[in-house]
């Protein structure tokens, strides 16, 4: 009998010895355990707020999410993003997860804008606060 959080936990033994013939390396794969730790918790929680109103913005621009510029887009805006989060640490800034989420949000506007996508005023003055923050840590 394999330990908790094994796959053999959760399947009978029979659908287990058959998908262990079959299939003997993915069936040693010890389930998700890193998702008991809080830390952890709190980073997918907010990498899942981050892609939301990622989405979101996307949508408001009208943009498709296929689009080939947004890859290079999300990967500056996400550089940016851990430089502010570093400057932001060192400054011993506390920040909620809507803070967090908002700075990458400004940030992948920067990198919009920057590329020629029309951001609309709406859009900007709506995150205008945060890029006010965003320029303060980034300096």
């Amino acid at each position: 009998m394999a330990g908790p959080g094994t796959v053999e936990d959760f399947l009978t033994p029979d659908i287990y010895m058959s998908l262990k013939r079959c299939y003997p390396m993915a069936m040693n794969t010890v389930i998700d355990e890193w998702g008991h730790d809080p830390t952890v918790q709190r980073v997918r929680r907010l990498f899942k707020l981050m892609e939301n109103e990622q989405d979101a913005l996307i949508k408001q621009l009208d943009l498709s999410s296929s689009d080939a510029r947004l890859r290079h887009c999300r990967e500056t805006a996400l550089g940016m993003y851990e430089n502010a989060c570093g400057i932001a640490a060192a400054k011993r800034l506390a920040w909620d997860e809507n803070t967090y989420v908002a700075i990458y949000i400004s940030c992948l506007l920067r990198v919009l804008e920057k590329i020629g996508i029309r951001i609309p005023d709406g859009v900007l003055a709506a995150h205008q606060g945060h890029a006010d923050l965003l320029r303060e840590v980034l300096g």
